[in-house]
């Protein structure tokens, strides 16, 4: 999977203490082989410092996502730092998508939605939400594939390639460096946080499942499987670092998978937040 990215008429003189020679406006062409999208961090594109060694410009993908909807992970983000001190910053408040305190924004194909709890687009040209006919369900991006996340199941292109569970529901689903994560809870009686003592009584348990574009449905029995300390605990977050993939919960735990096992990093605790 190859991209070209070009960035023209950046003036760089403004931003950087720079020769006379440099006072042209700088085209920046960088062509990159992602390869095979199995869904690995892509990183930065570039960075550039000043003789100080300030980052003041600087283009990437987002490699991690914050507890629901996530960032489009084919989204190129961009910065730019002014080195001087002196410079005035105006904040202009937007329109609220609705009544909720907890609303989730996230970007899609150039898009920017909101969740509140329906889904909203925001029209730029007329400075609103709009209502959109986009689905609550968590999509991301394979190569030219659809891959999404919805009610416990996850499809492929709309074709179903894993089915929710029969006893408890699949939640917090991730795709990263050729596996599927996500964590399998099941609560019994008050339904309630508790620590974990067997699995008759509730447990949470956090799957990584090998699966790449053509292998068909997900096998569970190929996955590696670990059962954390908390029963009900889920991801607030997901990341990658290397060739790792860091989990971390509602509840203060921090789970890596690397070289095809899982370790702990910090158990989760009840009297975490």
């Amino acid at each position: 999977m190859k991209t070209v990215f070009q960035l023209v008429g950046f003036s760089l003189c403004i931003f950087m203490n720079l020769s006379i020679q440099a006072y042209a406006d700088t085209s920046i062409t960088v062509q990159v082989d992602r390869g095979k999208d199995v869904g690995q961090n892509f990183g930065s594109l570039f960075e550039v410092e000043t003789q100080d060694g300030k980052h003041v410009i600087g283009a990437g993908f987002s490699g991690l996502y914050n507890t629901y909807h996530r960032n489009d992970r084919h989204t190129v983000h961009f910065y730019v730092r002014p080195t001087q001190e002196s410079r005035s910053l105006r904040a202009d408040t937007l329109p609220r998508p609705g009544y909720l305190a907890g609303t989730y924004l996230f970007n899609f194909d150039g898009n920017v939605y909101a969740t509140e709890p329906d889904v909203k687009v925001w029209d730029n040209a007329a400075q609103i939400w709009k209502p959109t006919e986009k689905s609550t369900r968590v999509d991301t991006r394979l190569g030219t594939d659809l891959m999404s996340f919805d009610s416990g199941r996850v499809l492929l292109n709309d074709t179903v390639i894993l089915d929710a569970p029969k006893v408890g529901g699949y939640a917090g689903f991730y795709y990263a460096q050729g596996h599927l994560f996500f964590y399998h809870i099941v609560k019994v009686d008050d339904g309630g946080y508790k620590k974990y003592t067997k699995d008759e009584e509730g447990f949470s348990k956090l799957y990584a499942c090998p699966w790449t574009i053509g292998d068909g449905p997900i096998d569970l029995a190929e996955a590696k499987v670990m059962t954390v300390p908390v029963v009900g605990e889920f991801p607030y977050a997901y990341g990658q670092l290397g060739n790792q993939v860091l989990s971390c919960t509602n509840i203060g735990g921090g789970y890596v998978f690397r070289n095809g096992q899982w370790r702990t990093v910090i158990d989760g605790d009840l009297k975490t937040s």
